[in-house]
C-alpha cells in the first residue's frame, strides 16, 4: 500500500533535523502559549472571587487568616470552579443564568484556546532533535521545560562557551542583584533553572540528583568547618539552606553543560571546555 502525502509530511516532520526556521516557529508558539494562559489565569481569578461571593457570601478581599484562603484555592480551583458555575446555575434567577452561562463559556473557550496554543508548541519541541535525542529520556525534563530552553538558549549558537549559558541563567557566584544596576542575567531564565533542579531533586533524576546529593554533603562538611566565605562575611548560620543553593546551582550548571555540548554536536560544533577547564588546569 502507498504512503499518502499527509503521512509522508509527517514522518518528514518527525525526521529530527536541526531546522533554524523551526526553533523560531517554536519560540514564538511558546511565547504565545504563556500568553494565552496568562489571559487564561486572569480570567479564572476574577471569576473565582465573583462566584465564591455569590456561594458564600464572603469576599476574598475580606480579612481572612492563610488556613481559609487555603481552602478557598482548594475547593475553587480552575477545574472545580467550572463545576462549581455549572451547579451553581439552576439556583439562580433566570437573568443571572443567562449572565452566568455566557461567562462559563468563555472560560471554556479559554481553556480550549490554552490547549491549542499547547499543542502547537508540543508539535514543534517534538521534532527538535535535542528534545528526541537526549531531552525527552531525562526525568524531570517535560516538553514544556524543553520548549523554554529552546526560546532562551536555542542550540547555543550565541554563545562562546557553557559559561555563557550560566551566566546569562544567573548560575555565577556574581550574579546578583544590586540597587542602581542592570541586571546581567535573565531572571526568569534563573526561574527555570530552580524549577527545573526541583524536578531533578524530586524525581531523583539518575545522574543529576547524584551530583546534587554529593556536593550538598561537601557543602555541608564546609559550612561546619566554617569555610562558607559568604556566610562568615555576612555573620548567618544557615548552613542547610546555602548547602541547598549551592548544591542546585552545582547540578543545574552540570546539565547545562551537558546541554551545551549536546547542542553543539547535533549542529557539528566543537563544544570546547568550560571557563574553569580553560583557565585552572587540571579542572574539567
Amino acid at each position: 500500500m502507498t504512503k499518502t502525502k499527509k503521512t509522508e509530511h509527517k514522518e518528514e516532520n518527525k525526521s529530527g533535523k536541526y531546522e533554524p526556521l523551526r526553533i523560531e516557529l517554536g519560540a514564538l508558539a511558546t511565547g504565545m502559549f504563556y500568553s494565552v494562559q496568562l489571559e487564561r489565569i486572569q480570567a479564572f481569578n476574577r471569576i473565582r472571587n465573583i462566584i465564591y461571593r455569590e456561594l458564600e457570601g464572603i469576599t476574598i478581599t475580606e480579612k481572612q487568616d492563610k488556613k481559609d484562603i487555603k481552602e478557598y484555592l482548594d475547593e475553587y480551583n480552575d477545574r472545580k470552579l467550572l463545576k462549581k458555575i455549572r451547579e451553581l446555575l439552576p439556583k439562580l434567577e433566570t437573568t443571572k443564568q443567562a449572565y452566568v452561562q455566557k461567562i462559563l463559556e468563555l472560560l471554556e473557550d479559554f481553556r480550549e484556546k490554552e490547549g491549542s496554543h499547547k499543542a502547537l508548541m508540543q508539535e514543534y519541541i517534538e521534532q527538535e532533535p535535542i528534545y528526541q535525542q537526549w531531552l525527552k529520556n531525562i526525568k524531570g525534563i517535560s516538553v514544556i521545560n524543553t520548549a523554554n530552553l529552546l526560546q532562551y538558549f536555542g542550540y547555543c549558537e550565541r554563545g562562546k562557551h557553557v559559561s555563557s549559558l550560566w551566566r546569562f541563567s544567573g548560575l555565577t557566584p556574581d550574579s546578583k542583584r544590586e540597587k542602581g544596576k542592570s541586571l546581567d542575567f535573565n531572571p526568569k531564565l534563573r526561574t527555570l533553572m530552580y524549577r527545573i533542579g526541583d524536578c531533578f531533586i524530586k524525581q531523583r533524576t539518575p545522574g543529576y540528583r547524584e551530583v546534587y546529593d554529593k556536593a550538598k554533603e561537601e557543602y555541608l562538611k564546609r559550612h561546619k568547618e566554617g569555610k562558607c566565605q559568604k556566610c562568615t562575611e555576612l555573620g548567618r548560620n544557615d548552613k542547610p539552606g546555602h548547602s541547598d543553593l549551592m548544591a542546585r546551582r552545582k547540578m543545574v550548571k552540570e546539565f547545562l553543560k551537558d546541554y551545551w555540548s549536546h547542542c553543539c554536536l547535533l549542529t557539528n560544533r566543537d563544544p570546547g571546555k568550560p571557563y574553569s577547564a580553560r583557565f585552572h588546569k587540571g579542572e574539567e
